[in-house]
């Protein structure tokens, strides 16, 4: 929900967007099918990335990370023949609307949790800010957690492996950013293999950068559980900070959530735009064309943009 003032008084607009298929089952309900396998969309694409940067990881609906570079997919495997998550892994989204991504697999006796999620660099001077904003360039980090559990009563062997798809699927070119030359080889890759005694459990991260930087020194050392509580902390304080409408019907209310922060991400600057990568552009027949033409006619500033926002002039586009 958006608050506009104009000289002759105070104007309230409400738009909802589902502009990205952001899955809303709890991944604290595990235990009912239905919340496992519950998904809008059958062809679920995603993203986790931070607000107003130019540019987010999109999530395919086979659960690869796509990042700067054409051949820059991060391929998740896992099990006793390094299957890749594909398609029947559902994501869901961490408390049903944050851009924390959360996938499950079993093989055998061992259950496999992935999480993804994005946050500034590590060696941000102020990672608050750039949380709200790409105060120190429009790089970010994305995580990939691991933990496997052994649910068995008896040793079994848990196995990942997290890097670089060396057949990274072909992206589509209609209306996606030109790709940037990048060095892939710059990417970390990891290989766990453990023997787990029964109901032990082994967990740990992989870390990427959305462009691939030389030094990794500051990435590899950060704590994977420090940054996944303060991306949590941050966008259940930015939502938390606004009006919201409610419903009574939980899946209605976390819609709406998890749209607001598809926005959020998919905006550049302040400037509103329909996704990342795929659908930079509004037309006059989209839904939030009505907002632009109110931005235009009556300059104003987001208060989840922080008073920011594209000018005025640009926004009739």
């Amino acid at each position: 929900m958006e608050s506009m003032m104009s000289e002759k008084g105070t104007r309230t607009i409400v738009f909802a967007f589902l502009l990205a298929a952001m899955p809303i089952a709890h991944a604290e309900e595990q235990a009912s099918p239905p919340a496992l396998t519950f998904d809008y969309f059958a062809n679920n694409w995603n993203v986790v990335g931070l607000k107003d940067y130019q540019r987010g990881a999109r999530v395919t609906p086979d659960n690869q990370i796509q990042l700067a570079g054409s051949s820059s997919v991060v391929q998740v495997r896992y099990g006793g023949q390094l299957m890749p998550l594909s398609r029947e892994h559902g994501k869901l989204a961490h408390e049903g609307w944050m851009p924390i991504m959360e996938i499950a697999a079993n093989d055998g006796a061992v259950r496999y949790e992935f999480t993804y999620w994005a946050t500034p660099l590590p060696t941000a001077k102020d990672w608050q800010k750039a949380f709200d904003w790409p105060t120190e360039g429009e790089n970010f980090a994305v995580w990939v957690r691991y933990k496997a559990i052994n649910q068995s009563d008896k040793p079994s062997i848990a196995k990942v492996d997290i890097g670089m798809n060396p057949k990274p699927p072909v992206r589509p070119e209609i209306e996606a950013p030109q790709e940037p030359g990048v060095d892939v080889s710059l990417h970390q890759r990891i290989a766990i293999t453990e023997e787990l005694l029964p109901g032990k459990s082994i967990e740990g991260a992989a870390r990427f950068t959305f462009v691939p930087v030389s030094d990794r020194t500051a990435l590899d050392a950060a704590d994977h559980r420090l940054w996944f509580d303060r991306t949590v902390a941050y966008w259940r304080g930015l939502l938390g900070s606004i009006a919201r409408i409610e419903v009574p019907d939980r899946k209605a209310n976390e819609a709406l959530k998890a749209a607001h922060v598809c926005q959020l991400i998919a905006s550049d600057h302040g400037q509103m735009r329909g996704g990342e990568g795929f659908y930079d552009e509004f037309y006059l027949r989209d839904a939030a064309a009505p907002d632009r033409r109110i931005r235009f006619l009556e300059p104003a500033r987001s208060p989840l943009h922080g008073g920011r926002g594209a000018d005025p002039g640009e926004a009739g586009g």
